[in-house]
């Protein structure tokens, strides 16, 4: 905006579920200085395979980039 660009208002927060905890979160998901083994056994206990793994892993290393 400063450059004199359009701009426009973006809503934030998550649309994919009418709640979110925070605890939740910090529970169920691996930390991301996980190894591959826990990795591995945290995908597949929730029913996810090496190639989910991947992919997911993948597209949230595109959306930082």
């Amino acid at each position: 905006m400063q450059l004199g660009g359009a701009a426009w208002t973006v809503a934030l927060g998550r649309r994919d579920a009418r709640t979110a905890s925070q605890t939740d979160a910090n529970n169920q998901l691996p930390s991301p200085f996980a190894d591959l083994a826990t990795l591995n056994s945290s995908f597949a206990a929730k029913g996810l395979t090496d190639s989910d793994m991947t992919v997911l892993s993948g597209c949230h290393t595109l959306g930082q980039s």
